[in-house]
């Protein structure tokens, strides 16, 4: 029987069934491949939209681009923002204060490789595409909502939440730079996410750097993402708050006047009114409240508001007429990243070079204690403390560093602190002066027993008295309720302080002393010559904030 030879029917069905398959599948999977470099392009363009309207923010955010929303924008703008308010991922309610960016404008502000119209808000940083781009059955219109493969990212659900720090930087007066630091998680992602908002705001910022600037003070909420994978929120201070250390930069506090809080230090608790005498200190235990012995040991220092360089000068009413009017700031007295180069300094007229020197070192105080808007006091006498080492401090109920040398202030001042956010050196004649004329302008300027305090008129009465007489001695720090006011202690009373000035008129009292002594009734703006290593002597520390 003859044989039949070729391809059956039922061979060629199904060689035809499978390459209809191979075929469909290339088809598939070409157009997968197209679009998914439609969507890495959309991807770029928003990108690079976003990183252009962080840079104009940065510049001025008050600043606005673009036409407003009318006529045929108006209305796709209605559609695009009624579908974003239904993401939650945005954090975009309405179109309010954005504005229409048309291809030609991106063109103008050098903005290449967008090829699309886009809604800008610059106020908050958001940018969203006008006719958005559907991809897998969803459309998208800003980097929020990008999905997590557009990340290439890999996590099990089970996985712990993403942890992160901050790190703020401060720029100027009104802006900072937060940094995102340290990011830990156990699965594999490439890319973050930053969202942050002032907090309560009503809208999120977004950005994919590690690091963006804020132009307004108050609390920053924020948190990283990538799709599910969300961190716990953190909270970012530009400003310092009553009872907290401050950290990382040095924050401003108002209340009732404007204070610079230096890293390291808090506001005490009920001593937070700058007009009153804002108080601050090294140790997180400090309250007005709890005085006890566990509590004393912080360092405190008021803070004296200085805003007027015209009026930062020595106050010559003050003088005693034991005094040369002529008496100069003293020449090193400066911590070394205040003091100016005075190599070229000659002397001129009568002036000696200590005088010219000590002129040009106390016009670089006045510089920088104006341009810090003040300076700070020691709440107390210098104390003498031996637990590290001998020290000076600036604590309640501490044993007066009494008799040193106008050397011994001067260098053990300027040793208390030494950081780059502020410095400490031996109070100046002209910073004793402000703190005088801080008090008196104060109409709070009651003493711990509730009597005026006038810092021109030496107290005299018995009862309650700044002065103990000789026959008692020096008391510790702060012991003298009498002889506080605006939260700074014993200015007339205790110790007479050293300052950083010379006596011009008396070679044999070089130095210069001020206030009060417990033996002596004078006030505490007087101003008296002396020598070095006082009997009765003390001295007060100064913190410049840099």
């Amino acid at each position: 029987m003859k044989k039949e030879r070729g391809i059956t029917l039922i061979t060629l069905v199904v060689t035809i069934t499978i390459l209809i398959i191979l075929a469909s599948i290339a088809t598939y999977s070409g157009i997968s491949v197209v679009n998914s470099s439609k969507f890495t392009a959309f991807t770029t363009e928003l990108k690079t939209m976003q990183a252009k309207v962080n840079s104009i923010y940065e510049e001025d955010k008050t600043i606005e681009m673009g036409d407003a929303i009318t006529g045929n924008a108006e209305e796709q703008a209605n559609k695009v923002f009624a579908e974003l308010a239904q993401d939650q991922t945005t954090g975009i309610t309405d179109k309010t204060g954005y504005r229409y960016w048309s291809k030609d404008l991106i063109k103008q502000l050098g903005i290449d490789g967008v090829e699309q119209d886009f809604f800008v808000n610059i106020q908050k940083r958001s940018v969203v595409s006008y006719e958005g781009l559907n991809y897998e059955g969803k459309t998208y219109y800003t980097l929020s909502q990008i999905p997590n493969s557009s990340y290439n990212v890999e996590y099990e659900e089970n996985q712990e939440k993403p942890t992160f720090d901050t790190k703020l930087e401060k720029l100027s007066d009104n802006k900072w730079r937060v940094n995102i630091i340290n990011i830990q998680y156990n699965g594999y992602i490439n890319k973050w996410q930053v969202k942050y908002r002032l907090k309560d705001a009503n809208y999120w910022n977004t950005t994919e750097e590690t690091s963006f600037v804020i132009t307004e003070k108050g609390d920053y909420e924020i948190y990283i993402q990538n799709g599910n994978v969300v961190s716990e929120t953190k909270v970012v201070e530009t400003n310092a708050k009553v009872g907290k250390i401050v950290t990382d930069v040095n924050k401003e506090y108002t209340n009732n006047g404007t204070a610079v809080i230096p890293v390291g230090f808090m506001i005490v608790p009920g001593l937070d009114n700058v007009e009153e005498g804002l108080v601050i200190s090294d140790s997180i235990e400090d309250t007005e409240e709890n005085t006890n012995a566990k509590v004393a040991k912080g360092n405190q220092f008021v803070w004296i508001p200085v805003t007027n360089r015209s009026k930062y000068i020595r106050n010559t009413s003050y003088e005693n007429t034991s005094v040369s009017q002529s008496a100069y700031t003293d020449k090193d007295y400066l911590p070394d990243s205040i003091q100016p180069d005075v190599s070229g300094a000659v002397a001129t007229g009568t002036k000696t070079i200590d005088q010219v020197i000590g002129e040009i070192n106390e016009n670089a105080e006045r510089e920088q204690v104006v341009s810090k808007g003040g300076f700070y006091i020691a709440r107390y006498e210098a104390g003498r403390e031996t637990i590290d080492g001998e020290k000076a401090v600036s604590k309640k109920d501490v044993t007066v560093w009494g008799a040193p040398t106008i050397e011994k202030a001067k260098e053990t001042s300027k040793a208390f602190i030494n950081n780059e956010n502020v410095k400490s050196a031996l109070i100046s004649g002209i910073q004793w002066d402000m703190a005088m004329e801080f008090i008196t302008r104060n109409p709070l300027r009651k003493d711990g027993m509730g009597n005026n305090y006038d810092v021109t008129k030496a107290e005299t009465s018995e009862e309650g008295s700044r002065h103990k007489g000789s026959s008692v001695g020096m008391e510790v720090t702060g012991n003298n309720k009498a002889d506080k006011v605006c939260n700074i202690y014993d200015l007339e009373g205790n110790a007479y302080e050293y300052v950083a000035e010379k006596n011009t008129s008396d070679t044999s009292y070089p130095f210069v002393s001020r206030g009060g002594g417990y033996n002596r009734k004078y006030q505490a703006s007087y101003r008296f010559s002396a020598s070095s290593g006082l009997p009765s002597g003390g001295f007060r520390l100064a913190l410049y904030v840099m």
